[in-house]
């Protein structure tokens, strides 16, 4: 049904986008003299594009040089150019560098790579926190939480990133608009999908993901190879869409080989190879300049006839330049992939590609020569649609582009809150397997202990079952946190690139959140083993174990929260957990008493978090326990006759736990607990794999 409906709204989306073709082609006439004619074209073009959008974001960079520090590899050679109004594509084969120039534009790049050269938006230099107020970012991957539906993602993303003065219903109109705008009102209650949940299509995915960034109706909206993944048809319909969203900002997106009809979208091009341009400039006139120098194509088939709704002369005129420089265009061929193939390939009789050309070949000169080489005046205007002159200070005279406020920490807390509660509730298959390995375990340790009294052979029951309640709440916990991070880190990243919310708001939303089962969990299971296995029949006794339980469950969640906060993949965390929790068992005082443990390994003796909860829930149970004993166990002592082991006291001393508190253990796994989640947190904030 997805797949129908993405079939229908393309046929809709197409029709409208031949009926804006035509409707472009008149507002773009081209005329036959060369310099007049095309210098009114490009005015005309300019016109055009700023009557359709409100003070448009003008960004300009200037010598833009990337380099990758680590192999000293230049990723992009001083590059210039100007983006103002309209759609625009970044094209060209792997490896070219056009996510990096979109990286570097949207400030996005990690600390792996250097850039110098100069950036302005309107004539002005901008940072990333000005920046991610005023654009929006669509990453290549769709990251978005599959456990929301369609609506609830955009409606949780309006509250965090929607200035706090708007009202629910403000909020709800600008979902609502967004859901029509984005063809989504048909998957408004659908989730978005898990591996084990199926939901929405990848084409609805990657239009949700672009109407997240639509809510805060940025002046830049920056994409990342939006049509990977997707077939002809919905990839078509997405890129309409995003025809569209550029009548009213500036759409900047990579793109590796566009379809025909998805090429003729396309207000302006910037063509890439090997880290330089080849070309770039509003793509109608520069191709429409091509035909009128005389070096006209010959028909090339069906697939040129999509770009003839554009412009009829333009079909021709696109790969002229290319079939002068000996790369003709072979019937039958996408425009798009004969212009990556041209700039790619490595000729017949040369090693060299289109890039590589003697710098005497005229017609190469034109079109790829940089702003400083020597040319004759005649060539300016080949260079205004190839390396166009600029003012790097263009639109400073304008007003400043509007801001989004950034809503306060306790509103993004308290939403954040609210998005994990209903995420962990949507788990219900992982909540309920959960609960049922809690209910087993816990009665197979009470009938494996039923009841073990009050005689000698209960001590030697008592210090395994108190040690294994620890493990089991210990290990139950950890491992149901393991993935807490490494499966959300991408997701929480692309958020937080975007100003979505502080970190700290999202690292304490999310703990809050799961540690609700983290505390029910111990409880169900104090509730089932501890009248089973016939612990002492007091209160206050029952309560404090429950609590040691729970600061168990805690210890051990806060601990995998660490190791999955410093892990980038799961994997990775559940091969790290294992080992540390086999050392919190090794010294958790069952093996090795206190008293016992080398001086040399008191330090892992201190971070066992099971040696606290062991010993702490030890000493609530043996605390005032006496001991009977038949006359045969009898001994003598002094002449007083008594049982070995006289009461709980005396085993307690045995295993050199008599100088411990239950308050100081308790205190202790409270600090851990602490301590540990402050560190999952640093993990979590500046990590940034």
């Amino acid at each position: 049904m997805a797949a129908t409906a993405d079939l229908e709204q393309a046929n809709q989306l197409t029709l409208r986008a031949g009926q804006d073709g035509e409707d472009l082609t008149m507002r773009r006439p081209l005329t036959a003299n060369v310099l007049g004619g095309l210098q009114e074209s490009v005015d005309d073009d300019t016109s055009s594009i700023r009557s359709r959008t409100d003070n448009p974001a003008i960004l300009t960079f200037k010598d833009l040089v990337v380099t990758a520090k680590a192999r000293n590899q230049v990723l992009l050679k001083g590059i210039s150019g100007q983006m103002r109004g309209g759609f625009w594509a970044c094209m060209g084969p792997s490896g070219s560098g056009k996510s990096t120039l979109l990286n570097t534009l949207a400030l996005r790049l990690d600390r792996a790579v250097s850039v110098s050269g100069d950036l302005r938006l309107n004539g002005r230099s901008y940072d990333n926190a000005e920046l991610k107020r005023m654009s929006g970012y669509v990453m290549q991957d769709d990251l978005l939480n599959g456990n929301l539906t369609c609506e609830e993602t955009l409606d949780y993303t309006a509250r965090l990133r929607c200035p706090q003065d708007k009202t629910d219903a403000m909020r709800k109109v600008r979902v609502d608009r967004v859901l029509q705008q984005m063809g989504l009102e048909h998957a408004r209650h659908t989730i978005v999908g898990t591996p084990l949940r199926k939901g929405i299509s990848g084409g609805e995915r990657k239009r949700l993901s672009v109407g997240l960034e639509l809510l805060v109706e940025p002046k830049l909206l920056f994409l990342d190879e939006p049509t990977s993944g997707l077939d002809s048809v919905t990839a078509l319909m997405l890129c309409n869409i995003l025809r569209e969203i550029s009548e009213t900002c500036t759409v900047v997106c990579t793109i590796h080989q566009p379809q025909s009809k998805i090429y003729s979208l396309f207000d302006n091009l910037i063509l890439l190879k090997a880290g330089d341009i080849a070309y770039q400039g509003p793509a109608r006139e520069a191709l429409a300049f091509f035909e009128q120098t005389g070096y006209p194509c010959p028909y090339q088939g069906p697939a040129r006839e999509a770009l003839a709704f554009f412009d009829p002369r333009a079909t021709h005129a696109a790969l002229a330049f290319f079939e002068q420089t000996g790369y003709p265009c072979p019937p039958l061929t996408n425009p798009a992939d004969h212009l990556l193939d041209s700039i790619s390939m490595t000729r017949t009789d040369s090693s060299h590609s289109l890039m590589d050309l003697d710098v005497e070949n005229d017609l190469h000169l034109r079109f790829t020569r940089p702003l400083s080489c020597d040319l004759d005046v005649e060539n300016d205007l080949h260079l205004r649609f190839t390396r166009p002159h600029f003012d790097l200070h263009h639109g400073v005279d304008k007003p400043r582009l509007q801001q989004r406020e950034t809503t306060s920490w306790w509103h993004q807390f308290t939403v954040l809150l609210e998005r994990s509660l209903k995420d962990q509730s949507r788990k219900r298959f992982m909540m309920i397997t959960q609960i049922t390995q809690v209910c087993i375990m816990a009665i197979l340790i009470g009938f494996a202990f039923y009841d073990i009294g009050t005689d000698q052979k209960s001590v030697t029951l008592r210090k395994p079952v108190l040690f294994f309640c620890v493990i089991n709440q210990g290990l139950f916990s950890a491992l149901s946190t393991i993935n807490s991070f490494p499966g959300e880190r991408m997701l929480s990243l692309r958020e937080r690139a975007a100003g979505t919310y502080y970190t700290s708001a999202y690292f304490m939303a999310k703990v809050l959140a799961e540690t609700v089962m983290q505390i029910i969990l111990p409880i169900l299971f104090t509730c089932i083993v501890y009248f089973l296995i016939g612990l002492q029949n007091e209160a206050s006794k029952f309560f404090i174990f429950m609590a040691f339980m729970v600061l168990c469950s805690l210890a051990a969640t806060s601990l995998a929260l660490l190791v999955s906060a410093f892990c980038r993949t799961t994997d990775l965390s559940v091969t790290v957990l294992p080992f540390m929790l086999e050392i919190c068992r090794l010294f958790g005082a069952f093996f090795l008493s206190p008293a016992n443990t080398p001086g040399y390994f008191v330090w892992l003796d201190a971070l066992s978090y099971v040696k606290y909860c062991y010993v702490g829930v030890s000493l609530n149970e043996n605390h005032g326990l006496t001991l009977t004993c038949t006359p045969e166990e009898e001994i003598d002592v002094g002449g007083i006759t008594q049982c070995p082991i006289p009461n709980g006291d005396a085993f307690l001393e045995s295993q050199g736990m008599e100088n411990w508190t239950m308050g100081a253990c308790a205190g202790i796994l409270v600090f851990y607990i602490f301590f540990a989640r402050f560190l999952a947190y640093l993990g979590v904030r500046f990590l940034k794999y």
